[in-house]
């Protein structure tokens, strides 16, 4: 079938005959539609054909993430054109200040096949349902660590644009949001190594607390960005 993109051309739209989803369903299919409002094909490009080779299902049966190839010329060369589409994202650091005046992240421990790590350390983060971010990663910190943390308590952090953590495949786009809370020692305690996520959909999240200090120690991209867009922020407000 074709589909017509926002510049007006006509792209050839397919799938493998293993795809259990009907084209109705991925034209449905958030993501999808988001990527293609977006894409937007400049002068001596070519979009001859976009192809769904795969699509992974929740539990509760709806789509959640979908691989596409497409065909893509310029002049004579071949454009690399796998696509993997997840579709937007929001993680928040999450900063508590004692009485002590020690400071720190929490963070969120669990297994990550793509790593290959089973102690990834990262932000709590999640996946937008509805495109709602604030109500969204407010409802990720509750499930993940168990801190209830109100809308107007959160900056955000990409202002000015979402980030593409990794462009060359996916079509993730990540906003960042801090929180900075004053808590008590006996609280903190009560969240330190806390079991977290939902166990029902294959969670296993543990709570940890890591100093300020030690955070650009960490792996995960998002405490890294987040961690020095804070910190520029801060540098601007003094």
């Amino acid at each position: 079938m074709q589909i017509r993109l926002p510049s007006k051309q006509l792209v050839e739209l397919s799938k493998q005959p293993h795809v259990d989803a009907t084209m109705d369903e991925i034209q449905r299919f958030a993501p999808f539609a988001q990527w293609l409002e977006r894409l937007s094909v400049p002068s001596g490009f070519h979009l001859d054909q976009i192809t769904v080779t795969s699509v992974d299902r929740f539990k509760s049966h709806k789509i959640g993430f979908m691989k596409l190839h497409t065909s893509v010329r310029h002049h004579d060369t071949s454009i690399p054109g796998v696509v993997f589409l997840r579709g937007p994202s929001s993680a928040i650091l999450i900063v508590l200040h004692t009485r002590s005046g020690a400071s720190y992240a929490v963070l969120t421990e669990q297994p990550r096949m793509a790593a290959p790590d089973f102690h990834m350390l990262e932000l709590p983060a999640g996946m937008l349902d509805g495109g709602e971010f604030v109500g969204t990663s407010v409802k990720e910190i509750k499930e993940e660590t168990g801190l209830t943390v109100e809308p107007h308590e959160l900056v955000e952090l990409t202002t000015n644009t979402a980030l593409y953590p990794s462009p060359g495949a996916c079509d993730e786009q990540l906003r960042l949001f801090v929180c900075e809370k004053h808590i008590g020692d006996e609280e903190l305690g009560g969240i330190k190594d806390r079991l977290g996520g939902l166990r029902d959909e294959g969670e296993l999240i543990t709570v940890r607390l890591v100093p300020l200090a030690d955070l650009s120690h960490v792996s995960d991209m998002k405490v890294l960005s987040a961690l020095y867009l804070w910190q520029q922020q801060r540098k601007n407000l003094k």
